[in-house]
């Protein structure tokens, strides 16, 4: 069976079904680099803030960070270039993938998006609310529902401001990561853990847009959103089959990782909708 994402999708039957699988795992990994640098600038703040804000304390206290043998790994400053680092990951793996014939057709349906897009779709969702979620939190709580809603909103319009701000930084971290390697290369980079979650990012990708169809296609009664539920839902499956091979194959490892602290969704996590 095979445990590469990316040779996993090549290897699929027909050229609709590989286009699908993969533009959720192009879409997947973006999104995830956009995170994973997100969290990089939230850490480097906070380095910032802890080296009293002026930008000559923040580069003493990087230097000082980098030459001190005795550095916690739980630090702030190694987490923030480990952000980084798999940041960049991503990024050059999006740029493999979004390169290739594949995903360069003249439709939308055959190409992957962009970094715009994604931050803009990123900042039109943030502010998004979960009221079933909120509604348990305030029966939990036995406060109002009112209260709750005013504090999460609160919260959402402070990460929304924090990622426009952020927005340009990202970019450029998108621009300045390698855009000339092999795709397949690059996932076998990733360590067990990002290659897990990828795939399981990926299947619950490709789930959703079938979900979406179906929808479409049940409310229109149109032959193309027909077409596209059928096509969506047999390549989940088989992401679903890949996926639970490689989880399988490794769950040792896996296993180890949740037991030092490491939290993650699983295949079955994402099978259910869970997040």
């Amino acid at each position: 069976m095979i445990s590469n994402a990316v040779s996993f999708a090549l290897s699929l039957n027909d050229t609709t079904t590989q286009i699908a699988a993969l533009k959720a795992l192009a879409n997947t990994v973006l999104f995830r680099g956009v995170n994973a640098e997100r969290g990089a600038l939230a850490l480097e703040r906070r380095l910032q803030r802890t080296a009293g804000g002026t930008l000559d304390q923040r580069n003493h206290f990087d230097e000082t960070s980098r030459s001190d043998e005795d550095l916690n790994n739980d630090s702030d400053a190694t987490r923030a270039r480990e952000a980084h680092r798999r940041a960049e990951q991503f990024f050059d793996l999006h740029k493999a993938l979004a390169g290739m014939a594949l995903l360069n057709g003249l439709s939308s349906f055959d190409r992957a998006d962009t970094i715009d897009s994604t931050l803009a779709r990123m900042q039109k969702n943030s502010l998004k609310v979960d009221e079933s979620a909120l509604a348990m939190v305030a029966e939990a709580l036995s406060v109002p529902l009112e209260l709750v809603m005013e504090h999460r909103t609160k919260q959402l319009m402070s990460e929304a401001d924090q990622l426009k701000a952020d927005a340009p930084s990202i970019k450029a971290a998108y621009e300045a990561a390698p855009d000339k390697s092999d795709a397949e290369d690059v996932f076998e980079d990733f360590d067990t853990l990002t290659k897990y979650s990828t795939w399981v990012a990926t299947y619950a990708s490709v789930k959703r847009q079938h979900q979406y169809a179906t929808e479409r296609a049940m409310r229109y009664i149109n032959l193309d959103a027909i077409a596209d539920a059928t096509l969506l839902k047999a390549t989940a499956e088989e992401l679903y089959t890949a996926a639970k091979a490689f989880e399988e194959r490794h769950f040792d490892e896996l296993m180890a990782a949740r037991d030092e602290g490491r939290s993650f969704r699983t295949l079955d996590d994402a099978r259910r909708g869970r997040r």
